[in-house]
């Protein structure tokens, strides 16, 4: 479908316009109620109506950008019932009153008309206000991350990929180490397959070798894992190796609320990647994670030894992968297929110290543990972040630096 430009920005100016008129009506039949500072519980008593209608009034009237106001407002027709109860219970003047309706019939003339429904509008919004936008995508990816869990039978409260970028002995590579957490992990219903992978991230033909913290393959049930860690019971994992996929599934066939179990696991690959791209490439290093299964919430951090990519600035970029499967930054064929929600990336500062997640209360001592069986200085070490709520099936999050040139 096409739009014309110019009439999208009519659209936007007739939110403001809206607003504008909604505002002062509405607010003239508050103040002919006792005012705002009455509370939305004391209004609603004066009129006989509910709180909730109240509540999103006068929230609406707080906004002061115009795009918030009109998202929080209540629908034409809960408006048009206050109305009607303010002149039934409270006689208040029609001079007031007239218009108020005449704005909510603008309001209902906008939505059916011009918009479509109340939907739409919130969804309009969101492209104009960052305030509505955030919870716009917040409500939809949680009812997203809702469906899903119940049609995959499975879902998790943390997926949790913390990557640590070091420089190799092998002249000039990166050792790459991940610790890979499931946490609250669970079947929803019975006969359900659970399972996560890694993959190697340079496109070299050098073979791929992901090792233990003590330097032993990654294979069976117990490779890599470190239970002691785990809040829930850990759970029963087994490590499949396919090139160069390395590939974890549930064990067992346990299911139901009570059977969460956590996995967490440490993976090693030395020179994996390089650690500079060829001159005039424009080709930049990256990582990325994903969530295969419904999760509540994703955290990567990419934690950066400061003779890697220095002085860099993180990117990060978003992609659908249902598609075009698991993209490459310097694709820029993908750029198609680039998610725009509002996520971010921050820096956490250098060391590992007050690096935690809400979710996985011993994150601290497990980020020490591995850099400790590791080596070397953690202050040394920049930490950055994703964190995203109910990352969405099938998103991709990658971070890209810029990398020196060779």
């Amino acid at each position: 479908m096409a739009y014309d430009v110019e009439s999208n920005f009519d659209l936007e100016a007739s939110v403001r316009d809206l607003a504008a008129r909604l505002g002062p009506a509405l607010a003239g039949v508050v103040d002919a109620l006792g005012g705002a500072e009455q509370g939305p519980q004391r209004l609603a008593d004066a009129v006989g109506l509910d709180k909730v209608l109240f509540s999103r009034l006068l929230k609406a009237l707080r906004s002061a950008a115009p795009m918030a106001s009109v998202h929080h407002l209540p629908g034409p027709e809960p408006l048009r019932r206050l109305l009607r109860a303010a002149k039934r219970r409270q006689n208040v003047d029609p001079e007031i009153l007239d218009p108020a309706m005449d704005a909510v019939d603008a309001f209902d003339r906008f939505l059916t008309e011009d918009v479509g429904d109340r939907s739409a509008l919130t969804t309009l919004l969101a492209a104009w206000s960052p305030d509505v936008r955030t919870e716009f995508e917040l409500r939809r990816k949680q009812a997203a991350w809702r469906a899903m869990s119940e049609l995959r039978g499975a879902t998790l409260d943390l997926e949790l990929s913390a990557v640590l970028l070091r420089p190799s002995d092998v002249p000039d590579r990166l050792d790459i180490t991940w610790l890979l957490g499931m946490i609250g992990l669970r079947r929803l219903r019975p006969g359900v397959s659970i399972k996560a992978q890694t993959r190697k991230l340079a496109a070299e033909d050098a073979e791929r070798r992901p090792r233990d913290l003590d330097g032993r393959t990654l294979e069976g049930t117990d490779s890599g894992r470190l239970d002691e860690f785990c809040v829930s019971p850990p759970g029963r994992f087994i490590a499949h190796r396919t090139g160069d996929l390395l590939q974890y599934t549930l064990d067992g066939s346990a299911y139901g609320p009570k059977q969460a179990v956590d996995l967490l696991v440490a993976e090693v690959n030395e020179a994996e990647m390089a650690a500079s791209v060829a001159r005039g490439s424009g080709r930049r290093g990256r990582v990325y994670s994903d969530a295969p299964i419904p999760a509540r919430k994703l955290v990567m951090d990419v934690i950066v030894h400061e003779d890697v990519y220095p002085g860099a600035e993180p990117e990060l970029l978003l992609y659908d992968t249902s598609s075009g499967g698991v993209a490459d930054v310097n694709d820029r064929r993908r750029d198609l297929d680039r998610l725009d929600l509002a996520e971010s990336i921050v820096t956490l500062g250098r060391g590992l110290g007050g690096v935690e997640v809400k979710e996985l209360a011993p994150y601290p001592r497990v980020l020490e543990h591995v850099f400790e069986r590791l080596g070397g200085d953690p202050e040394r070490l920049r930490v950055h972040r994703v964190d995203i709520d109910y990352p969405i099936v099938g998103m991709q999050a990658a971070v890209a630096f810029d990398a020196p040139e060779r």
